[in-house]
Parts: structure tokens; sequence; C-alpha cells
């Protein structure tokens, strides 16, 4: 994740879980990544504990006892989430007893930690439960939900403050319930030429590659469907002719690679072929999202990607739509928000506007919103592919704005209400 790129404004999220046990490791075209991470990951299994509190339902926190904890916890999310990682060390104190699996350790140290945790990971969502604070002196326990790629749980957070508010242990007690209701298996159809290596990162190898979810269990077959279906679609998106069924994977995998041995034979083809799609899933109280991303190469000046994201109601099982979480005539005040979201990551000076840096689009109501969008946990992500913003030499931009920013915005009896009640 590069700060130029991509800004996060959140109401909260959770203070990193698990860094010092998850691998880290650069990005590869090759990278076909499996968290290491050894608690409690979800993947492909649905936790529904009726007797645990809804991890968004009632409140009997006493935070009000101390509301400045509430406050450290707030800020320490805002500035892990706008990538400011050196300024996250003045929230602990010089010598800090336990940050997870390190222990005697200083601020700095957590600092680093966090720096190498978080640039490994993809589409990163924490955010605390507040409303499930827990405050006695000092100490603090508050639930937080940790979501990257395909892994998501939810841990007891153990914290204790000195005098001056400073963090000077925090600690994981144990893993609770996710009360998912949605059930998925992790699939994948992969082909190289030749049976290559395509981990392999002494070589290049040649391949294609579907790494993704499919819904086994859902509360009803509509939106079980609805998402399969939807999975198909992104998936095909990385193909010539698109995938209907889970069979066509394979046929266009093995299609993949006839057609690189065809262009080698005529000389056409270099060993650096590949397309490698992934798909992964997030479920928040009643919200279903999957998220899809390719990139691959295929020959000329630079390589090609995708990406998008698609959300549901996990109660109707319908595809959600901006109209049908936003107000009526939404648009143009969201245009306003989102284009100081933009400016402000692009640094974008005063008395410049948004095309004088190079992209298609302007400010306001020239602003354009991506085609694609992420319902995360307390926050809505715009998601834009390449072309869509700017020209290729441009990265594109991820726009993140908290629900807090927009809760006039939001239908309170809409999918989105229970956020902003």
């Amino acid at each position: 994740m590069m700060r130029k790129y991509t800004y996060t404004l959140m109401i909260c999220c959770a203070l990193l879980s698990g860094l010092t046990n998850c691998g880290g490791g650069g990005k590869s075209k090759n990278a076909d990544s499996t968290d290491t991470s050894k608690k409690n990951n979800t993947e492909g299994t649905a936790n529904n504990n009726e007797g645990e509190q809804s991890s968004e339902g009632g409140s009997n926190s006493n935070s009000n006892a101390n509301p400045k904890i509430a406050e450290i916890i707030k800020e320490y999310c805002n500035k892990l989430n706008s990538y400011a990682y050196t300024d996250v060390k003045t929230l602990f104190a010089s010598d800090v007893k336990r940050y997870i699996g390190m222990k005697n350790t200083s601020n700095e140290a957590i600092a680093k930690e966090i720096n190498r945790f978080l640039t490994t990971k993809r589409f990163v969502d924490y955010y605390a439960e507040l409303d499930q604070l827990q405050v006695e002196g000092k100490k603090a326990t508050v639930p937080i939900n940790i979501n990257w790629g395909n892994y998501q749980t939810r841990m007891l957070a153990e914290m204790e403050f000195n005098d001056e508010h400073k963090i000077v242990s925090y600690n994981e007690a144990k893993a609770l319930p996710l009360n998912r209701k949605i059930k998925t298996k992790k699939k994948k159809v992969v082909k190289s030429y030749e049976n290559c290596n395509y981990k392999s990162k002494k070589s290049d190898c040649p391949y294609m590659l579907f790494d993704y979810v499919k819904v086994t269990q859902a509360p009803s077959e509509t939106l079980k469907d609805s998402i399969n279906k939807k999975i198909l679609d992104f998936l095909g998106r990385g193909t010539p002719l698109g995938v209907t069924k889970e069979s066509d994977l394979t046929k266009e995998a093995n299609r993949f690679v006839k057609g690189f041995a065809d262009a080698l034979k005529e000389r056409s083809a270099n060993s650096t072929w590949y397309t490698n799609s992934r798909l992964f899933f997030r479920e928040h109280k009643n919200i279903a999202s999957i998220i899809y991303m390719m990139e691959g190469y295929g020959g000329g000046a630079h390589g090609f990607s995708s990406a998008g994201a698609a959300n549901f109601d996990i109660n109707t099982g319908k595809e959600l739509t901006l109209d049908d979480i936003m107000v009526p005539d939404y648009l143009p005040e969201m245009k306003k928000i989102a284009t100081k979201v933009f400016r402000k990551l692009n640094e974008i000076e005063d008395g410049k506007t948004i095309s004088d840096h190079g992209y298609s689009m302007n400010d306001n109501e020239k602003f354009v919103l991506a085609n694609h969008f992420l319902l995360e946990g307390d926050h809505i992500e715009f998601i834009y592919n390449r072309y869509e913003a700017g020209p290729y030499y441009l990265a594109p931009p991820t726009v993140r704005i908290k629900y807090e920013d927009i809760k006039h915005l939001i239908k309170k009896d809409g999918p989105l209400g229970h956020k902003i009640k």
C-alpha cells in the first residue's frame, strides 16, 4: 500500500493484531501467498455462536469513565490508516512492557514492526468495537475485527496505559466468534507452461491462476447464487471469452497455456506471460462483499490489471448500489466530500485542480466516483481501475471515506443504517 495512492479515513480500527505472528515478504507477480497467522483464521468457515453478543450490538461499555482512552484508540486508528507509521510511536510510552509477541520493547520498534507488517497486506480493514470498550482504571479491553485478503478474525485485546495515557502494554487475550452467516470454500485453478513452477522466484514461468472462494452455505439460495454468479463474472474478466461456470476456468487456463506455446513457436512470446486472478470475501453484520484483483502480462509495453468489488444485502440477496444505501440526491454532496479526500491523498495544493495533476476528472461536480466500491467496517472505499481516473502512468487511486463523514447521506432505514445510529 502506498500513501500516495490510498487514503484512509476511519472512525476506528483495530489495534494491530498479530503483527509478529504473521508472515511478511514482498509482493511478486508469482506470489501465491498464504497467511501463516495462527489466529482464528476463518477462511471457508462460519462461526454462528448464538450466545455471543453481536459485534455491532448493544453496548455495555463503561468507556465514559475515561473517555481519553477511547480517543487514543481513535487517534491510533487514524494514524494507522493514513499510513502515518512514524507518528504511531507518539501514542506509546518509550518503554513498552508488551506488544503482542514483542516484550520489553520500545515505541520506535513498534512503529517499525507496524510498517513491516502492513506493507505486505492487501485490502486491510481493522476496526475496534468501541461500543464494547471496557475500562477499569488504567486497563481496557476491546473486541477487534481484523481483515486482509481472505483472512478475517475477531480478537479481544487487553491494553494498559500509564499516567500520561500512553500505551504501555497490548495483548490479545482470546479469539472471539465472528458470527458469520455465510460459509465459503477456498478454490484454486492453475495451469502453467510445461508444468513449470509458477511459485518460483528464480525463473519466469508462464501461467494462469484463479484463486477464489465459493459460497457453500448462505441464509438463502438467492444470496448464495447471486454471490457465486458475481464471483464467476469477476474471474471471467481476465479471460478472452469470460466464464459462466466453474469448469470454464480450467478451459480458459488451458487456452492461455496453449496460446503461449503457439506464440513461442512464432517467436512472438517470452517467458514472462502470466495472468493472476484473486478473489476475497468479507462479511460485516448484514452485508457480504467480494473483492476482485487481477494482474498479468501478455507482451507489449506494459502489463494489465483490473480490480472490482460487489456488496450484497444478506437479508435480501440483492447486490447493492449506491442508490440503495444513500438518500435521494446524494451525488453532488458525495462528490464534494470525495474531492476533498482525493486532493489530500494526492497533495494537490490550493489554487490547483485535480485535472492540473494529470487526471481525467476534476473537482466537485466534475469529480467521477469509481464504478466499484467496497463497504467495509466503518468506511466506504472507491476502487479505481487504470484509465478510469487518468492515464496509465498514474497508478489508480483508492479513496476511502468514513461513514461518520457521510452520515447525513446514508439512509437510516437502509443496509448501512445501523452504522449511523
